[in-house]
């Protein structure tokens, strides 16, 4: 995996802005170019922009890249987590402009996608990798909330499974925030999720997996958390059956209260085969934190603070392991606020300093 997200300061971007009061507002003249290639690609982004003392910044899916503060970005040995939309911010202490997405596309078949449920297409290999496009598209009534986001634009396909199996699909290369939701049935008002994620995969993408059985559909429905949808690049594989995918797992939830609070996280799941249970925090694997308790709906592991503190702080996460694979879960973070009020908790807006 490339993570890119970096973290750009507000000062960082402004700290020169008041440096010169001459400047003229930057006028972007000529936006990076669309470009389809294969991977390990070398591909070349730039932009052309009038205005003194001009500074640069690129995002890709609307995260900084970090240290590429030029007029010209190049990516080399691409590869699909490289893949979607990129932009220039141009500054100055007149302002900032931004340029116009240049999608950088991997060449892949096009996938039958629908933006109506009843005219989606098929796929049947346990193996794949295709492109879509969903600006455009709309919602229909009665169609499922995946993750229970605000989706803007939607489209589905159908994949049978060609084995039993852990089926794997990610949205890793797509343009645009995507959200995924896996189902089962044939009516749009009664399917029945089998599997939904935002944010698992890499810089906005999704990433499911799930036990498939031989023979069966499984309706793929794909979303839009930014309302215009656009570029689809969708990927799946099958896993052996040996060690199933865990179900009816309860992921962490957020914690924010009163420095000195007490605090739980707990992960339960329920999983055919035994599994390994590995706690982290910030990044790094938490020693000893291990632990696994049996309940009446299966296994759960939990991590307890009768008081908090400043070092506490920070991004949870759990990853159930098997010899064949490793799950990690999607993560939760401990803040404190001057209120203790559960619901107010700080977020990343680093993005929508450019908007």
């Amino acid at each position: 995996m490339k993570t890119r997200i970096a973290s750009l300061t507000v000062g960082l971007m402004f700290s020169s802005l008041c440096a010169t009061y001459a400047d003229t507002l930057p006028v972007i003249t000529q936006s990076a170019t669309n470009q389809t290639v294969v991977s390990g690609a070398t591909v070349v982004l730039a932009v052309t922009a009038t205005g003194s003392n001009l500074q640069y910044e690129w995002e890709y899916n609307g995260d900084v890249v970090p240290g590429a503060t030029g007029s010209i970005l190049t990516l080399t040995n691409l590869t699909k987590g490289d893949c979607g939309a990129y932009r220039a911010i141009v500054f100055n202490s007149a302002g900032l402009v931004n340029s116009a997405n240049a999608y950088v596309l991997l060449a892949a078949p096009a996938l039958p996608f629908a933006d109506n449920f009843a005219s989606r297409g098929v796929i049947n290999t346990a193996l794949g990798i295709g492109n879509g496009y969903s600006a455009g598209a709309t919602k229909e009534t009665g169609e499922p909330k995946p993750c229970n986001g605000p989706v803007g634009k939607s489209v589905w396909i159908t994949w049978v499974a060609p084995s039993n199996g852990i089926a794997l699909f990610d949205t890793i290369g797509s343009a645009f925030d995507t959200v995924l939701g896996v189902y089962t049935g044939t009516n749009l008002t009664s399917l029945v999720e089998v599997a939904s994620d935002d944010d698992t995969g890499e810089l906005h993408s999704s990433y499911i997996a799930f036990n498939a059985t031989a023979g069966k559909s499984y309706q793929i429905y794909l979303g839009s958390l930014d309302h215009d949808g656009g570029a689809i690049l969708l990927s799946w594989s099958m896993l052996l059956p040996t060690f199933p995918w865990p179900t009816n797992v309860i992921q962490l939830t957020n914690v924010t209260t009163l420095p000195g609070g007490a605090a739980t996280l707990t992960v339960q799941f329920t999983s055919a085969s035994p599994l390994t249970v590995q706690w982290y925090h910030n990044g790094l694997a938490m020693p000893g934190a291990t632990n696994q308790t049996s309940v009446t709906a299966g296994t759960k592991t939990t991590l307890s603070w009768s008081q908090l503190t400043e070092a506490d702080l920070g991004v949870y996460q759990v990853a159930l392991s098997s010899p064949l694979w490793t799950w990690f879960l999607n993560p939760a973070e401990i803040q404190f606020n001057s209120q203790g009020i559960p619901t107010a908790g700080a977020r990343n807006k680093f993005s929508d300093l450019s908007h």
